[in-house]
């Protein structure tokens, strides 16, 4: 199960998240509420902490590979 990219684009929108504050993902599945939230802080100029978890091996592979291909 994933967030829809609406709903993680209200939860940014809601939570505008300021430079120096952290999110943090627990079940990060593919990172896709993670690389939204570093494309919202980009746009922004803010600096943020991104942490995510996920259990799947494979996963989390894929994530590491997204991020370099996308940052």
């Amino acid at each position: 199960m994933y967030t829809p990219k609406e709903i993680i684009f209200l939860i940014l929108h809601l939570l505008e998240p300021k430079s120096s504050e952290s999110i943090y993902d627990p079940s990060s599945s593919y990172g896709e509420f993670l690389l939204m939230a570093h494309k919202f802080a980009k746009e922004r100029n803010i600096e943020i902490s991104l942490y995510g978890e996920e259990e799947k091996k494979n996963n989390t592979l894929f994530q590491r590979l997204i991020s370099h291909l996308t940052v």
